[in-house]
């Protein structure tokens, strides 16, 4: 003997089935307080630096390559909710006296923190030196232009 079945009580019990699952699978969690160790590992970490702005002869002038890896500078500070502070340092090579050698380098750092300020990050998270021909990348003698030493580098310093 075949029994009949109500057709309504398939769908009841089907119905009940999803409704227990999505009551399991929807409890809330207990919630968990943040620690500073959470937070570290959620909140990616900003690179240490260098990285490393180049500049043509003479010029403090922000070239496009420049305006390329400022770019993604600021994509990665302010996407990655970096906490920490931009240091940057200019650099020049040994072609022309040294004084002016010093001012343009400030000049260099000064359109490097310009750029960075008017794109988004805070004035008060950059500081910047300038070298002039002190510290240089590549070793030359006095009135040589070496375009690796005419650089700003940019270093993320933690709080």
């Amino acid at each position: 003997m075949i029994a009949k079945t109500d057709p309504n009580m398939f769908r009841y019990r089907t119905s009940a089935l999803v409704s227990a699952i999505a009551l399991v699978f929807a409890a809330p969690a207990l919630a968990r307080q943040p620690t500073a160790e959470n937070v570290r590992a959620c909140v990616p970490a900003c690179p240490t630096g260098p990285v490393i702005v180049y500049f043509e002869w003479d010029s403090a002038e922000i070239t496009s390559d420049a305006a390329a890896t400022l770019d993604e500078v600021v994509r990665h500070y302010t996407s990655s909710f970096c906490s920490s502070r931009i240091r940057l340092e200019g650099h020049t090579d040994r072609a022309g006296a040294a004084d002016y050698n010093q001012r343009l380098s400030d000049r260099m750092t000064g359109s490097v923190r310009s750029y960075l300020e008017t794109n988004g990050i805070p004035a008060d998270m950059i500081s910047d030196s300038a070298y002039g021909e002190e510290q240089l990348r590549v070793p030359t003698e006095d009135g040589v232009r070496e375009s690796q030493n005419r650089r700003v580098e940019i270093f993320y310093d933690p709080r």
